[in-house]
């Protein structure tokens, strides 16, 4: 397997700034209801982060200098701003900022220039404010991002890659982020806004799927972000509080489905708070009962609240993006064992997999051997307490790049123990864990690039590239839509396939689609070529081939070929 450090994630402040924001009604003299950003502009001056000017105006559209940047951060994470001497011979004490530049300085937030000045009336770009925010907030990982006019390896690269992700600040239309460009006092506002507050962020759909393994002590709690926006909440720990801190670390505020693999405590402690504070639509769980009282809490939440509530199939698909599976392998609502009749999830997206083991001991891992596939990327340990649990033929089966364990320092049920922990270490490439590593943050994007660490791992994150091959006869046709003018291609194989350069036709037509450079379908993927006057551009999973009429509908058959000419796969 070959590994690259593709990014470091910087965890500096967890800004304990947070306050839910209160929309003023009025405000600036050049600030309408009607702009942009007013109500970001509004959240910032109640919460005295932001001034106007003497004449009752904000001037929205002027650009931001270095020291205003300094000030407005410095006084969102609480800053030292007492004026003082700076040690740059261009900012004096008497300056407005010249504490809070100092404070800036001090963090790493803001630098100076070798020349020993500060330049505090420079004009900031777009590019230098993703740099401070990623610097002074902590911000979860981010695809690698694909701005035309934006260059790998530039020192704000990484940082734009994760204020896009995170909604802060995106890009234009044209596929440009234009981080030359000054940052108007309107438009810094808002990034501002929205990294302190994540009602302010507009849920826009992402390139990357997300999971997060949190650290929430003795328990399990594993966090899905689709790359549509909808999150899923697989268990919620041992209690509320745990619960509450991580995914307002996440910024994190509606949990569209919640999924309770087995009534343990350690695993629906939280879920009462969750489930009456996150506005959650659907509860899934095993079908089995607790005497608990976190059970009946649990049960009261969703009575209360009126959300739906049903029992998980073995075989149905949980995901709330048609782009991400996450099927259910095995339930059972009957077990004499409570851990036995854990929910376990398959999740899949773009070639790379998880299996999320609930707790499910051996009984369970010989069910799933004599019907699965189990090869995953990354395996999340069962946090059963069984010896024999994690056995060697599961392990060497599921063969995975990195293995996941959630629990508590304090270990008070002795899992894993030396000798479980000792075989998963001798399957696993790399073994992460919560209580010495916290939340455990992963992302896999479209082109199928595995990105995962935590805050204290030595390797914060890893980039894990799948080979592919650039011809496959697992390749197939399976749809062939002549009314509504679509082609569905699957890859059935284990290998991803380079489709750049190969070709599908309509035969009685003799028209020809070409597949663009380096279009990779992954293991078990699909994509979809649309035509006529409906046709869909989504990339990667819909293709426009063009708004005309492609096939004849009295009968039309599709031929695939590969980039060498080679006949793959006909289907009359």
């Amino acid at each position: 397997m070959k590994k690259w450090i593709c990014v470091v994630v910087v965890f500096l402040f967890a800004s304990g700034v947070y306050q839910p924001p209160i929309k003023a009604t009025s405000g600036f003299s050049d600030v309408s209801t009607k702009y942009l950003f007013y109500d970001e502009i509004m959240y910032l001056s109640q919460e005295k982060i932001i001034n106007g000017y003497g004449d009752n105006s904000f001037a929205p559209g002027d650009t931001v200098t270095r020291a205003a940047a300094a000030a407005m951060i410095g006084r969102a994470l609480g800053l030292d701003g007492t004026q003082r001497s700076s040690g740059f011979r261009d900012v004096a004490k008497e300056s407005f900022a010249s504490g809070y530049i100092e404070s800036a300085v001090d963090n790493g937030i803001i630098q100076g220039y070798p020349d020993g000045t500060f330049k505090p009336n420079q004009t900031v770009t777009r590019g230098q404010m993703a740099l401070f925010i990623y610097r002074a907030f902590q911000l979860v990982p981010g695809a690698q991002n694909t701005y035309k006019d934006v260059i790998v390896g530039t020192v704000a690269y990484n940082a734009i890659s994760m204020v896009s992700t995170n909604g802060i600040a995106m890009g234009y239309t044209d596929n440009t982020f234009r981080p030359y460009d000054g940052i108007t006092r309107g438009q810094f506002s808002a990034f501002l806004a929205r990294t302190l507050d994540p009602s302010f962020v507009s849920e826009v759909p992402s390139e990357a799927n997300y999971v997060y393994f949190l650290n929430v002590g003795n328990g399990d709690s594993i966090l899905v972000r689709h790359p549509n926006g909808k999150y899923m909440l697989i268990d919620a720990g041992s209690n509320g509080e745990d619960m509450v801190r991580e995914l307002k670390d996440l910024r994190v505020t509606k949990i569209d489905t919640f999924v309770a693999t087995h009534p343990d405590p350690d695993h629906i402690g939280g879920a009462e708070t969750v489930i009456r504070d996150y506005g959650v639509e659907h509860v899934i769980d095993s079908g089995q009962s607790g005497d608990s009282e976190e059970y009946a809490a649990y049960l009261k939440a969703i009575e209360d609240t009126g959300v739906s509530h049903r029992t998980a199939k073995i075989g149905e698909n949980l995901s709330l993006d048609p782009g991400v599976q996450s099927k259910v392998l095995w339930v059972d609502q009957n077990a004499e064992n409570i851990d036995n009749g854990s929910i376990v999830l398959k999740l899949d997206f773009s070639g790379i997999s998880y299996l999320l083991m609930g707790d499910a001991g051996k009984v369970v891992e010989d069910q799933l051997l004599s019907s699965y596939h189990l090869k995953s990327d990354v395996l999340k340990v069962s946090t059963t307490d069984a010896e024999d649990a994690s056995s060697t033929a599961f392990l060497k089966e599921v063969d995975p790049r990195e293995s996941v364990l959630s629990y508590d320092e304090s270990n008070p049920n002795g899992f894993p123990s030396e000798e479980v922990r000792a075989r998963i270490g001798e399957y696993s490439d790399e073994v992460l864990s919560t209580p010495f590593g916290d939340t455990v943050r992963t992302l896999v994007d479209r082109e199928g690039t595995l990105f995962i660490g935590n805050e204290k791992s030595d390797n914060d994150v890893i980039k894990i590239t799948e080979p592919y091959v650039n011809t496959s006869d697992d390749v197939k046709i399976t749809v062939k839509n002549l009314q509504s003018e679509m082609i569905a291609l699957t890859n059935t194989g284990d290998t991803a396939v380079n489709l750049g350069g190969w070709t599908i036709v309509s035969v009685n037509g003799n028209q020809v689609y070409t597949f663009p450079q380096e279009f990779i379908l992954y293991s078990r993927g699909s994509v979809y070529v649309t035509s006529g006057p409906n046709a869909i551009d989504n990339p990667s999973f819909y293709m426009k081939w063009t708004n005309a009429n492609i096939w004849n509908n009295a009968g039309d058959a599709a031929e695939l070929y590969d980039s060498s000419g080679k006949l793959i796969h006909r289907l009359p």
